[in-house]
């Protein structure tokens, strides 16, 4: 499933609306291509900084980059005459494509359904945690791994405390509903027992609970915030080992 962002930016003189897709596959950029370069704390950045320019029509973006290196790309090209062969690397970069742009550009009337999520840059804003986190991406996080790990989230205390997001192989989001036990690599897999919150909710505290005979024999409370595109959860100190946050791509 494609994954849409919806941006609508207000000027004084027009709102300045822009509307993203995930590409299957991502350009090989000439310099040409590239209108600016920047180091941005998300995907969000990237695309507000997309909205603002006239010119741009797509955007490169590269997850977990935590150093001063450039993660952000702006282009004046859809980029389909000059996408990468399925076997090349593209060293985890994303390329975000402005749908309306994409349509003219290949002469098409129409395009497949996609998700949408609406975004309000204003609310999203709001939240300072939306622009500093770790990242937790490993593949056996997911709640779909199964096997005789038992690996345990023991380091979510003192100095790893923080802001963590879900990506990469372990999900775009924690598990909201009972994991079997023996999944995620641990023993007893962490689910949140709770709705992910609204962007109006702010930061809100939830309950996670670890499967271990019973669906919920352990449990903490973490916090949640909704950052649009995406969640951020501040993660606490387990009651016990092996015992671990799991991801979800639902």
């Amino acid at each position: 499933m494609f994954l849409l962002i919806l941006f609508g930016l207000m000027t004084a003189n027009a709102s300045i609306q822009k509307n993203f897709k995930i590409d299957k596959k991502v350009p090989l950029l000439r310099f040409a291509d590239i209108i600016s370069t920047h180091h941005v704390h998300s995907e969000m950045d990237c695309s507000f900084r997309c909205v603002n320019e006239a010119t741009c029509v797509g955007f490169k973006y590269k997850h977990g980059v935590s150093s001063p290196s450039v993660n952000c790309q702006l282009s004046n090209t859809t980029g389909e005459k000059i996408m990468m062969d399925d076997d090349d690397d593209d060293q985890g970069w994303v390329y975000f494509v402005d749908i309306e742009a994409r349509l003219v550009s290949e002469k098409i009337g129409t395009i497949e359904t996609l998700t949408t999520t609406q975004v309000n840059p204003t609310t999203l804003l709001k939240h300072n945690e939306c622009f500093g986190y770790q990242w937790l991406n490993e593949s056996n996080r997911n709640q779909k791994y199964s096997g005789s790990d038992r690996h345990c989230d023991g380091g979510f205390s003192g100095s790893f405390s923080g802001w963590y997001r879900f990506g990469g192989g372990a999900g775009i989001k924690i598990a909201t509903s009972c994991v079997p036990e023996y999944r995620c690599g641990a023993v007893a897999p962490g689910w949140m027992n709770g709705t992910h919150p609204t962007g109006a909710d702010g930061n809100v505290t939830r309950k996670v609970c670890y499967h271990d005979v019973t669906c919920c024999r352990f449990s903490n409370n973490i916090e949640v915030v909704n950052c649009g595109q995406y969640y951020l959860y501040k993660l606490s100190k387990l009651p016990s080992c092996p015992l671990r946050y799991c991801g979800s791509y639902n």
